[in-house]
């Protein structure tokens, strides 16, 4: 089963899972999968370890600036700041999130594939802002935890680990073509009315 591309990503999330939770129709097992299928799914693993290891360290690269921007606000304070980094010549977002969006598309060749549809099978995202560098066996950017004495074939990193525990069987992995990854920045930024503000009167 793929997305409804008449629903929001999110909403298509929250429907599979309630598919899944409503359903006896069991996931599949590891053992349940051919040793060619195994390999496609360890090739899918290798790829999604390097939009880990691409993303992780676009978020390091962003991480420094936003943290040397927040302590700068802390110690001129949030009133002084925007004045200062005009001044300075600084134009870069004053808070930030940077989320990554990822979209895990259906392969041409699939009985489902509709040329007039989005074709998606499973959607994730993950706020690349609020992990934290060191932690190195928990999370996006941990790449290859190891798992085999819970009976997984091969080391997984997080977005195949995400993939593994969604509401889809085991072969719908295999059913992947090709991924879409956004990159989104949001902007944060609290304005406040001022009490003294007055209506300019008319000529």
């Amino acid at each position: 089963m793929k997305f409804d591309s008449s629903l929001s990503p999110h909403e298509n999330v929250q429907r599979l899972w309630k598919i899944s939770r409503e359903s006896i129709r069991p996931r599949g097992t590891w053992k349940d999968l051919l040793p060619d299928e195994l390999e496609t799914l360890w090739q899918l693993n290798a790829t999604l370890v390097a939009i880990e290891q691409r993303y992780t360290a676009e978020s390091a690269h962003l991480n420094p600036a936003l943290k040397a921007r927040t302590a700068r606000i802390e110690a001129v304070g949030h009133g002084r700041f925007h004045q200062i980094r005009l001044a300075d010549g600084d134009v870069r977002l004053s808070d930030f999130e940077l989320e990554l969006q990822i979209e895990f598309w259906m392969k041409e060749t699939d009985p489902e594939w509709d040329d007039a549809d989005e074709n998606v099978l499973w959607y994730t995202q993950k706020l690349l802002t609020s992990r934290v560098p060191s932690d190195q066996n928990f999370g996006f950017g941990c790449f290859h935890v190891d798992h085999r004495h819970h009976g997984d074939p091969f080391p997984q990193c997080w977005l195949f680990h995400q993939l593994v525990h969604a509401p889809l069987h085991l072969r719908d992995l295999l059913r992947i073509g090709s991924i879409w990854c956004d990159m989104v920045t949001t902007e944060q930024r609290l304005v406040v009315l001022s009490d003294t503000t007055t209506m300019p009167q008319s000529q």
